[in-house]
């Protein structure tokens, strides 16, 4: 009798204990916020002649919201001859502030038409924002998956460059993510991503609207 009551209480246990990973398993409401250092970019001009690139590592960035913790992030950004953002490419991961463990890992990329490159070249400051499509996969306290998620985000980058052509080019990120509220490919409604969308009944539901988007 014991050894069924016992067997019950752990059983209800690790119920408990999985509801509560996947209901957290969202970035809905999360914020990445870093310092960062800068490589392969020429601060001072968003309009480069032959046109600019700008790449980035963040190891230890503070990511609050649903997921707090230590978020990791390393990310490629091109600009055209004039200015338009052409290319913004991230991997990233959260790590749990209290055990360390990963708990969400994903890639990001450039919506098109949706970023912007402004700067002022005479202090050499200037700001890229963007936003962003997400594909986010969830881990538990155990690092089993605990679900996944698409979402949009929206991220800046501010930058300075301190003295001269070759001076340390140094700035901040943020970064503000959402939920997706319907999908924007037809990946995004297949191997179950349809159930994202509650709007849906099942994958063909969601995969017809995709295909009547404008």
């Amino acid at each position: 009798m014991r050894r069924t009551i016992f067997a019950l209480t752990l059983a209800l246990g690790l119920l408990g204990s999985q509801n509560v990973a996947i209901a957290a398993a969202t970035l809905s409401g999360e914020t990445f916020t870093s310092p960062l250092d800068f490589g392969n970019f020429r601060p001072g001009n968003c309009t480069q002649p032959d046109g600019n690139a700008m790449s980035y590592d963040i190891f230890d960035g503070a990511a609050t919201g649903p997921l707090p913790g230590i978020f990791r992030e390393n990310g490629n950004i091109e600009i055209s001859s004039t200015g338009a953002v052409t290319l913004w490419q991230a991997g990233f991961e959260v790590n749990d502030a209290t055990s360390g463990t990963t708990s969400v890992q994903g890639d990001k990329t450039l919506i098109a038409g949706t970023a912007t490159c402004s700067d002022v070249a005479s202090v050499r400051t200037g700001t890229v924002t963007a936003t962003l499509s997400y594909t986010a996969q969830f881990y538990d306290a155990l690092g089993n998956p605990a679900g996944t998620e698409t979402g949009t985000s929206v991220a800046t980058i501010t930058f300075t460059q301190t003295f001269g052509e070759s001076g340390d080019l140094t700035g901040t990120f943020t970064e503000t993510f959402g939920r997706q509220t319907t999908p924007l490919t037809k990946d995004d409604c297949k191997d179950g991503g349809w159930m994202n969308f509650p709007q849906f009944e099942n994958q063909g539901d969601c995969i017809k609207f995709v295909n009547h988007m404008p």
